[in-house]
C-alpha cells in the first residue's frame, strides 16, 4: 500500500480537524453554480443514556462530495450526507462497535454528532480515516463527527495487519528510510479480526478528540504557535492526577511542546521527550541495516515500546500519545483478551514484542489509566 501521500492536518483558527489531504471534491448533489450552502445541522448517535453497536451504527450517514483538506474549516454541508441504508455496512458497523464496552460507547455517542462512511476518498485504507471538532466558542451546536473511508468496510484489513502497516507506513515516508520492514500476529483473526482492526481506527480518531480537548485546548490558547506558548503534556488532564501517584500524562514523556499548525502522517514534530535519548521513530529509519541484520534499529525499536510509549506511533508527538493510549485502552476492554505480536527483521536474537504485555509497564499503565477516567465531555 502506498503511504507517502498521506497527511494529517489540523486548522488551528477555528478547530482542530485531524484530515487526510484528498484531491478536490466533486460539486455537491443539489449545490447549484452559485455555491449556496445549506449548513449541516448537529445530528445524533442515537440515545446516548443507553448506547448500543446497533443504534450507533443505525445512525451512521455516507460523506460525499466533501474533501476536509481544503474545507476552510467548515464542516460539511447538509447535501454531502446520505442516510446509511446498507444492511451490510449498517452490520459490520454494529458488529465492530458491539466489542467495545458501554463506557467508549457512550463517549463516542456524546461526543460526536455523527459517524460517517466516506464514500469518495482518495485513501481508502486506514489513511483515510479523520476527525472533525468544532469548540462550543465556535457554534452553539458545534459539529463534531469521525469518518471513515468505504474501502475499510470492502478491502478490510485484519488487526495485525493494521498495526504492522501502521508502523512500516512511518518508516516508509522518512527520506532515510533503511528498509526497516515489521510483520504481525495476533490471535484476532477472520471477521473478528477485521473488526477490531476497524474499532482500533475509530477508537484512535475518538483519542485525538479527547487530546483536541485537553492538550491543544485554544480556549487557553496552550500550544498555540500564535502566542508563543507551549502546550504541557504534563497537564493532560489535571483530573487524572491521583491516578498515577500525582503524576499526569506526559509528565514521565514529553517536555513543554509546541504543537505546530499542521503536521505530516508521521512527522516527529517539534516534540521533544522529556528523556533526551528515548528514540524517535525516525532514529529507528536512520539506524542502517547493519548487513541486514538491523541490529542497532531493533534496539531503538524495543527501546520505544519497552520505555515511555504505547506505541511507535505514539511516540512521535504528544497528541499522537493520546489517541493511541485510548486505542489501547479501548482494546484491552475485549474478551477475550486480545494478542499483538511484532516480529522485526534481521536475523538477531529477541526479535519479537508482545506490545499488549509492554501495555502494562508502569508508565503505559498509568497513561491508559489517565484516559480511561478522562470523563471530560462538552
Amino acid at each position: 500500500m502506498l503511504l507517502a501521500s498521506l497527511r494529517k492536518i489540523f486548522f488551528i483558527a477555528c478547530c482542530l480537524v485531524w484530515l487526510i489531504q484528498l484531491p478536490a471534491p466533486a460539486q455537491a448533489q443539489g449545490e447549484g453554480e452559485t455555491g449556496s450552502r445549506r449548513p449541516l445541522q448537529a445530528g445524533t448517535l442515537g440515545d446516548c443514556n443507553k448506547p448500543t453497536g446497533q443504534s450507533i451504527a443505525s445512525n451512521a450517514y455516507f460523506l460525499h462530495g466533501f474533501n476536509a483538506a481544503i474545507s476552510g474549516n467548515s464542516p460539511p454541508d447538509q447535501s454531502n450526507i446520505t442516510k446509511i441504508t446498507d444492511s451490510n455496512i449498517i452490520s459490520i458497523l454494529a458488529q465492530t462497535l458491539s466489542l467495545a464496552d458501554e463506557k467508549f460507547l457512550h463517549r463516542l455517542c456524546a461526543d460526536n454528532s455523527y459517524l460517517f462512511v466516506q464514500q469518495d476518498s482518495a485513501l481508502d485504507g486506514f489513511e483515510g480515516a479523520y476527525s472533525f471538532w468544532q469548540p462550543k466558542s465556535v457554534a452553539a451546536s458545534p459539529i463534531r463527527f469521525i469518518s471513515i473511508p468505504v474501502g475499510l468496510l470492502t478491502s478490510r484489513p485484519q488487526y495485525a495487519d493494521y498495526e504492522a502497516e501502521l508502523i512500516n507506513a512511518i518508516i516508509a515516508d522518512r527520506p532515510n528510510n533503511n528498509g526497516y520492514h515489521v510483520s504481525g500476529s495476533s490471535n484476532a483473526t477472520g471477521i473478528s479480526g477485521q473488526n477490531i482492526a476497524l474499532l482500533a481506527i475509530i477508537a484512535h480518531e475518538e483519542g485525538h478528540i479527547i487530546a483536541r480537548r485537553h492538550l491543544l485546548s485554544l480556549d487557553t490558547v496552550a500550544g498555540d504557535p500564535s502566542t508563543g506558548k507551549p502546550a504541557d503534556p504534563a497537564d493532560y488532564p489535571r483530573a487524572c492526577k491521583g491516578a498515577q501517584g500525582g503524576k499526569t500524562f506526559g509528565s514521565d514523556s514529553w517536555l513543554p511542546t509546541i504543537i505546530p499548525p499542521f503536521h505530516s502522517f508521521g512527522e516527529d514534530v517539534s516534540a521533544t521527550h522529556l528523556v533526551s535519548n528515548d528514540p524517535f521513530p525516525g532514529d529507528v529509519a536512520g539506524a542502517g541495516n547493519d548487513n541486514h541484520t538491523y541490529k542497532i534499529a531493533n534496539e531503538k525499536f524495543r527501546k520505544i515500546y519497552s520505555g515511555r510509549f504505547p506505541s511507535f506511533f505514539g511516540s512521535l508527538a504528544p497528541d499522537e500519545d493520546i489517541a493511541e493510549s485510548y486505542k489501547y485502552h479501548v482494546l484491552l476492554q475485549i474478551n477475550p483478551p486480545l494478542t499483538l505480536i511484532l516480529s522485526l527483521p534481521g536475523n538477531s536474537t529477541s526479535r519479537t514484542i508482545d506490545v499488549f504485555s509492554y501495555l502494562q509497564k508502569a508508565v503505559n499503565k498509568g497513561k491508559l489509566d489517565c484516559v480511561a477516567n478522562d470523563e471530560k465531555i462538552d
